[in-house]
């Protein structure tokens, strides 16, 4: 077991280091850590890097996540849905479009996620909106 995070932690290192060695060249690195059926759904859909969701989405998909993790401390994926943490984000109050039907529909799709799922996802979102495809580029 020791052998085993031992190594676990070299693959991190070795990683971190040709990171920073192609200095960010490949910022979308990769899309989870962790790998599920739902999550391979969510990818072989909507791409490697949810590449075909926006920014906006993304950043939409993560407060709906985020919300999602936070309630299954004292509820079941049965009991309160993804569909709900979007619902709950309130997001309809301040956007004039209303929620993306493409974001409607993948939380429909990931209803009955874990939160290890969530929050695997959620890394993934963050360096993405950091880092990776869907960072906010910004004159200087």
């Amino acid at each position: 077991m020791l052998r085993q995070k031992e190594s676990e932690l070299a693959w991190i290192d070795n990683d971190i280091s040709n990171f920073k060695e192609n200095k960010m060249a490949n910022t979308d690195l990769v899309t989870y850590y962790g790998q599920t059926e739902k999550i391979d759904q969510l990818v072989e859909k909507h791409g490697a890097y949810l590449e075909q969701l926006d920014r906006k989405t993304k950043l939409m998909l993560r407060t709906t996540l985020s919300q999602y993790v936070f309630m299954q401390r004292i509820c079941t994926p049965e009991d309160y849905s993804l569909t709900e943490a979007l619902k709950d984000g309130d997001f309809e109050r301040f956007l004039c479009d209303g929620i993306p039907e493409v974001l409607i529909n993948l939380c429909s799709e990931l209803n009955g996620l874990t939160a290890h799922e969530a929050e695997t996802i959620l890394e993934a979102l963050q360096h993405q909106l950091r880092w990776g495809n869907a960072r906010l580029l910004t004159i200087q």
